[in-house]
């Protein structure tokens, strides 16, 4: 398969860049597919390739990742901790920061 990519009008900011490309490694890593999701999701199609302002509430990322068992969403988890991510909230353990 062939990677495709169109220059961005409107380049995604480094913070963000930055955890996009973190948690990719990861997903690379373990074959893992991920989907993104939510109000960035439409700032990436909307503002970033077409130039189309948006307005949000919240500035997060939501990705959504496909896992086939409790012991891969462990290990991914982990891997995401070594990359700095942190779940904060014991009673969310999918939620990173």
């Amino acid at each position: 398969m062939t990677d495709t990519c169109i220059a961005l009008l409107n380049p995604i900011e480094r913070e963000r860049k930055s955890t996009l490309c973190r948690v990719a490694e990861v997903a690379s890593g373990s074959d893992t597919p991920l989907l993104l999701c939510g109000a960035f999701a439409r700032d990436v199609l909307f503002w970033h390739m077409y130039g189309i302002e948006t307005q949000r509430e919240t500035l997060d990322i939501d990705i959504s990742v496909q896992m086939t068992n409790w012991e891969d969403y462990e290990r991914f988890g982990r891997r995401l901790r070594e990359q700095g991510f942190k779940n904060p909230n014991e009673h969310h353990p999918e939620k990173f920061r």
